[in-house]
């Protein structure tokens, strides 16, 4: 629950969620693998590994896509739309 927690809070968007989740548990094996000095060969590291990325993965996914469907689109109100001045922009 910590690694959604801190993905939650680090990652706008649900698209990254993986490429952060997957880096965070390619960090983790390799400090594993550093520590005891050799690649885990147990089945249930494999396993709990998987299973603690997969669900990493879900829930936060799941999180970032509520808390952008709350924040909603900022679409700005009918008064400031005559401020835009669009033919300030062109590059004549």
């Amino acid at each position: 629950m910590l690694s959604v927690y801190s993905l939650y809070l680090l990652v706008r968007r649900p698209r990254l969620v993986l490429d952060f989740a997957l880096t965070l548990i390619f960090n983790h094996l390799v400090l594993t693998t550093y520590y005891s000095s050799s690649v885990p060969t147990s089945l249930f590291f494999w396993a709990v590994l998987l299973a603690g990325c997969t669900g990493t993965v879900i829930v936060t996914e799941q999180f970032c896509v509520k808390r952008e469907m709350n924040e909603g689109l900022a679409v700005p109100p009918d008064n400031a739309l005559d401020d835009i001045e669009i033919g300030g922009l062109r590059r004549d």
